[in-house]
C-alpha cells in the first residue's frame, strides 16, 4: 500500500497500518534543544540519550566561548529568539526560590523596567502577590488578559503547582500598581536611607526635585526600535495623541514645581502650596512603596539593569535581575576588575557580579538572554 503523502503524514489502510506496527515516537523538541524536559518520564515524546548528550555538549561549547555568535537562522541573519513565556519562567523561579509568603510581604514585588507589565500582572492575578511596576511607559496587558479569559495559564497541568487561584474567566483580572518613573542615580539616592548611600543634603525641596525630575523624564520617553528615546513629536510638528496630552500635563505640572523650588523670590499662592503639598505626599507614598517591597526583579530592563541591582543592594532586598543589552556606548566608564571595558553581554554579567560577593548567576529555561543575577 504506497499511501498518499500529505505534508509529513502518510495515509494507510487499516490492515497495512497493523502490519507495519506502531508508528515511531518522535523526539521531544525541548529535550533535544536543552537536554531536559519538565515532563520527565511522563512525556509523550521520546528522550533519546544521544540527543541529550549533544545538547549538553552544545551548552559546554557555549560556556567555553560565551561571546561567540550562534546563528540559528543562517549566517548573516539575526537569531530568532522566542519571547513567549519568559515572564512565566521568571515568576516560577521566584516562587521556587523566594517563596510565596516572603514575596507577599510589605508592598510586594517591585518590577523595575517591567515593560508591558506581564510579570507583575501574573504575580498579582495568578499568585495573589502584590506587585508594583516601575516603568516609564504605559502598560500593555491585553495579551495576558486574553490568556486569562481563555484559561491558557491553567491548560498545562505541569504548572498547576505554581498557581494559587482557580480559573474564572468571568472575574476581571486586577491591574498591578504602576509607577511611571525613571530609575536615576538621584532617585536611588533619595530612596536609599543612610548609611547605604551618601546623601549630601536632606532638603525636602531637593528630594522633591529628584522625584519630579524622574516623573518628567519618564513622561518624555517613548519606545523606539533603538530603545527608549526622548519624544520628538512636538519638534517634528506632529499633533500629540491622548497619551501624549496626558504626559504633557504631567510635564507641565512637574515644571511648575521645579520652577517654584528654583525661584525662592516668587511668592507662593494657595494653589501652588496645595500642588507642592500634593506632590510631596505622592513622593512620600512612592518612597514608602519602594522601600517596603519584598523583592526587586528586572526582566530584560535595558539600561536599568545596574541601577536596579544597586537599588536592591542599597535597600538590602532579595533580587533577580536578568540583563539583556550592554549599552556600552552609554556607559563607557564600566570596567571589569581587570581594567577591561564592558563590551559584551558576558562582560556585563561579570561586571554585575563584581558589585557584591553575594551575587550568583543562574540560567533560566528560556531562549535568548536567560542569565539571572
Amino acid at each position: 500500500c504506497p499511501g498518499l503523502k500529505r505534508s509529513s503524514l502518510c495515509w494507510l489502510h487499516l490492515l497495512c497500518a497493523k502490519r507495519l506496527g506502531p508508528p515511531p515516537v518522535p523526539p521531544c523538541k525541548h529535550f533535544v534543544r536543552s537536554g531536559s524536559c519538565l515532563y520527565g518520564d511522563e512525556c509523550f515524546f521520546a528522550h533519546p540519550d544521544e540527543a541529550g548528550r549533544e545538547a549538553v555538549l552544545r551548552q559546554l561549547r557555549r560556556a567555553q566561548r560565551p561571546n561567540a555568535k550562534i546563528a540559528n537562522r543562517g549566517e548573516g541573519r539575526r537569531n530568532g529568539v522566542k519571547n513567549y513565556s519568559k515572564a512565566s519562567v521568571l515568576r516560577r523561579w521566584l516562587l521556587d526560590n523566594f517563596g510565596v509568603e516572603r514575596l507577599r510581604a510589605g508592598s510586594g514585588v517591585l518590577d523595575i523596567a517591567g515593560g508591558k507589565g506581564e510579570l507583575a500582572w501574573e504575580l498579582v492575578n495568578l499568585n495573589l502577590i502584590p506587585s508594583v511596576v516601575l516603568e516609564p511607559r504605559l502598560l500593555e496587558l491585553q495579551s495576558v488578559e486574553r490568556k486569562w479569559q481563555n484559561g491558557i495559564f491553567w491548560r498545562n497541568p505541569i504548572f498547576h503547582s505554581h498557581l494559587h487561584c482557580a480559573h474564572d474567566g468571568s472575574i476581571p483580572p486586577q491591574t498591578p500598581q504602576h509607577l511611571r518613573l525613571l530609575l536615576t542615580s538621584a532617585l536611588i539616592s533619595w530612596l536609599c536611607p543612610e548609611p547605604y548611600v551618601d546623601s549630601e543634603t536632606d532638603d525636602k525641596a531637593e528630594n522633591l526635585r529628584a522625584f519630579s525630575d524622574s516623573c518628567r523624564r519618564a513622561a518624555d520617553l517613548r519606545w523606539t526600535r533603538k530603545g527608549l528615546r526622548v519624544h520628538e513629536d512636538e519638534i517634528n510638528g506632529e499633533e500629540p495623541g491622548d497619551d501624549e496630552l496626558e504626559d504633557l500635563e504631567v510635564l507641565q505640572e512637574c515644571d511648575k514645581i521645579l520652577q517654584n523650588s528654583d525661584d525662592a523670590s516668587l511668592e507662593e499662592t494657595a494653589e501652588t502650596r496645595a500642588s507642592s503639598l500634593s506632590e510631596q505626599q505622592n513622593a512620600e507614598m512612592v518612597k514608602e512603596c519602594i522601600q517596603t517591597c519584598s523583592a526587586i526583579v528586572a526582566l530584560h530592563p535595558d539600561q536599568a539593569a545596574e541601577p536596579a541591582l544597586r537599588l536592591a543592594l542599597a535597600l538590602r532586598k532579595p533580587c533577580a535581575i536578568v540583563p539583556c543589552c550592554v549599552y556600552s556606548a552609554e556607559f563607557p566608564k564600566r570596567k571589569l576588575s581587570t581594567g577591561r571595558p564592558v563590551r559584551t553581554y558576558h562582560d556585563l554579567l561579570e561586571y554585575l557580579q563584581q558589585l557584591d560577593d553575594r551575587i550568583q548567576r543562574v540560567d533560566l529555561e528560556f531562549e535568548g538572554k536567560c542569565h539571572l543575577a
